[in-house]
């Protein structure tokens, strides 16, 4: 395996993107495009991303799916800018170094469940789902989603506070019940960006409605009433930081 091979993947998401433009913001999806997947459907571990699935945005299936198609669903669904699509998608693809892809155009696509490979994106310490060790790691774990709820200070949103504070305990959790437990500092700043991203995909940066994580994590569906804000990659990593303050 040669450095080029490894680092083919990642070139073929930059190119196939390197052309993104600021997209129009679309109106939620209509409730009745709504599908529950199927036992057969490939999901992640990512509810955004599966939202986007069981919708129909993207394949429903969780197969052949692209990265310009889920670029495009980003920008237009949850407003994330061209520059934080580029860099947020660079991140996605990172397990998925040696997945079969055309050199002719760089035309490829994935499933969605190659996302669940543990120590890729997905890792210990989640925010609402069970470590690889200790359970399904695809499917968001009620227990803990309830556990996260219940540092809301005022049982209505979480805020960047909340999340600090969710996190720092998840973090000790994992620790002891875990006894495979690892998270290095690449998968400790992506737990970072997935407080982050609930924060400003599914509230306004500040603070998120429970109601609206439950909708995602749970049924994977985008609420009738969603309406999507413009993300910057400042507002990202300005949030990442906030967070850890």
């Amino acid at each position: 395996i040669t450095i080029i091979s490894l680092l083919a993947p990642i070139i073929a998401v930059g190119v196939s993107l390197s052309g993104l433009l600021d997209k129009p913001l679309s109106l939620p999806p209509s409730p009745s495009t709504y599908q529950p997947p199927l036992s057969t459907d490939s999901r992640s571990p990512c509810p955004g991303i599966n939202a986007l699935a069981n919708h129909g945005i993207i394949n429903r299936n969780g197969r052949g799916i692209s990265p310009m198609a889920l670029a495009d669903a980003f920008q237009r669904y949850y407003g994330l800018s061209p520059s934080f699509t580029f860099q947020l998608l660079s991140l996605y693809f990172t397990p998925l170094l040696g997945e079969n892809y055309l050199p002719m155009g760089y035309d490829f696509s994935f499933e969605l469940a190659r996302l669940n490979i543990h120590n890729g994106i997905e890792h210990d310490a989640s925010l609402a789902h069970s470590d690889a060790y200790l359970g399904n790691q695809t499917l968001t774990n009620i227990t803990m989603l309830e556990e996260m709820f219940s540092f809301s200070a005022d049982g209505k949103y979480l805020t960047v506070s909340d999340f600090g504070r969710y996190k720092h305990w998840r973090y000790h959790q994992s620790q002891q019940d875990n006894p495979h437990f690892t998270l290095n500092p690449f998968h400790r700043f992506l737990g970072d960006a997935e407080a982050t991203l609930v924060l400003t995909v599914m509230g306004d940066k500040e603070k998120a409605p429970l109601d609206t994580i439950r909708s995602f994590f749970v049924e994977g569906k985008i609420p009738a009433d969603y309406k999507p804000k413009p993300i910057s990659t400042y507002d990202f990593y300005s949030t990442i930081i906030n967070i850890e303050m």
